[in-house]
């Protein structure tokens, strides 16, 4: 099982996202972000996206299904914030899950 799960998607120079499902124990932990190849990946008030962090479901439950999105400088820039996107969501549910301390979750869940 995915501890992150996300709904991304490509328009023009826009990177449009949605977190889908993600694990309570990602939830509120500002102080711990998890930092991949300069992009982080945080627990903040609401989800929220930049070209160096992907902020998910935080303590404000209300925004938990909020599409959001980053306007970048070009095609290219998007591309490439698509691809640390994956790289870091792909690094989380790497991670071994809570229940089953043997399993890993290697594949990347991502919705394109």
């Amino acid at each position: 099982m995915a501890k992150l799960k996300l709904l991304i998607g490509l328009w023009g120079r826009t990177v449009l996202c949605q977190v889908l499902e993600q694990d309570e124990s990602l939830r509120e932990t500002p102080e711990r972000p998890y930092d991949v190849a300069d992009f982080a990946v945080i627990s903040a008030s609401s989800p929220m996206l930049d070209e160096c962090s992907l902020f998910i479901q935080g303590a404000v439950r209300k925004y938990d299904n909020r599409r959001f999105c980053y306007k970048c400088d070009n095609k290219k820039g998007a591309e490439q914030l698509i691809v640390k996107i994956k790289t870091a969501v792909a690094a989380i549910n790497a991670e071994p899950s809570d229940t089953d301390v043997t399993e890993h979750t290697i594949a990347l869940e991502i919705i394109e």
